[in-house]
């Protein structure tokens, strides 16, 4: 037995419904699927609204658009409709270039022997030093439209870019730190000093591509020594 199967006002495609599934990643990448239903043979009809790049008309945290990416996917579901699986992408939030997420932190201890000039004697006196020697892993995410450059800004000292500090109560940035009150000695001023040597560079770098949109994961790796001294003012 065939069927002729009406709709008002040609209101195909139809949207199933419970079908439709929404997911958004920490880079502001949005995931919409949602499966339709249309009259099979009629589905050339259909197709081109549902090509890809098409935007998809469906509620979502998407900022500035659905674009359908990839190709759907199309089965004959039996009942004498077709019914095809359709993604789209799009973005949540618009990509900041000053965004950074910590992954690890390592933090281990170099001892050396350095010479300062002590504060209480005449003479050159050896200082054992402690020099903390941290690491840390900082990840930059994003998503940007496909004919544009992702955003690149190498992290600075300043927020969010902190390294924590054993010795400090501020964040741990590259410097020179007085740490103590000016004191006389052979005739000339000193005072103790904390230095630290920061040095960050790229780790990683990759994109994906989304269609209209592309995602970027940017992975940045900083290293930093402190050391103990004297210096004259």
């Amino acid at each position: 037995m065939s069927y002729t199967i009406f709709s008002k006002s040609a209101a195909f495609p139809v949207a199933i419904g419970g079908s439709k599934i929404v997911k958004t990643f920490p880079s502001g990448l949005v995931l919409v699927s949602q499966e339709y239903a249309v009259p099979r043979g009629q589905e050339d009809t259909y197709a081109a609204a549902f090509a890809v790049g098409q935007p998809l008309a469906v509620d979502s945290p998407a900022i500035d658009g659905l674009y359908i990416f990839p190709e759907p996917e199309w089965r004959d579901s039996g009942d004498g409709f077709t019914r095809l699986t359709v993604s789209a992408y799009g973005r949540s939030k618009m990509p900041s270039a000053n965004s950074f997420e910590r992954n690890s932190f390592k933090n281990s201890y170099l001892y050396m022997q350095s010479f300062f000039q002590g504060p209480t004697s005449s003479l050159l006196t050896t200082i054992s030093s402690s020099f903390p020697a941290i690491s840390d892993t900082f990840t930059q995410r994003g998503v940007f439209l496909s004919s544009t450059p992702p955003p690149l800004q190498k992290p600075t000292s300043a927020a969010p870019l902190v390294l924590p500090g054993p010795a400090f109560n501020t964040p741990l940035v590259a410097g020179t730190v007085v740490t103590g009150s000016t004191f006389q000695h052979a005739g000339q001023t000193w005072e103790p000093i904390k230095t630290t040597h920061l040095d960050i560079y790229l780790n990683g770098y990759t994109v994906t591509n989304f269609g209209t949109f592309s995602e970027f994961v940017v992975v940045w790796e900083s290293f930093a020594q402190v050391g103990d001294g004297y210096r004259v003012v």
